[in-house]
């Protein structure tokens, strides 16, 4: 998961501002799915899933 986290960091583009000199240019959005099981007493599956969504969006900076 790291490995995808810093391959979308170096594909994103970020310029100067009056507010920041290194101002985010895209947004990032990184979205991951989990799923856990675990077998019951009585022998069924049970079965979870997640989905996250974390979003970093351009010249967010800049909110109150």
């Amino acid at each position: 998961m790291i490995a995808v986290i810093v391959k979308g960091q170096k594909n994103r583009h970020v310029g100067s501002t009056n507010m920041n000199k290194e101002s985010s240019r895209s947004h990032s959005v990184l979205t991951t799915h989990i799923e856990s099981k675990c077998m019951t007493a009585s022998g069924v599956w049970q079965m979870r899933s997640s989905c996250f969504h974390i979003i970093d969006l351009a010249g967010s900076e800049r909110s109150k």
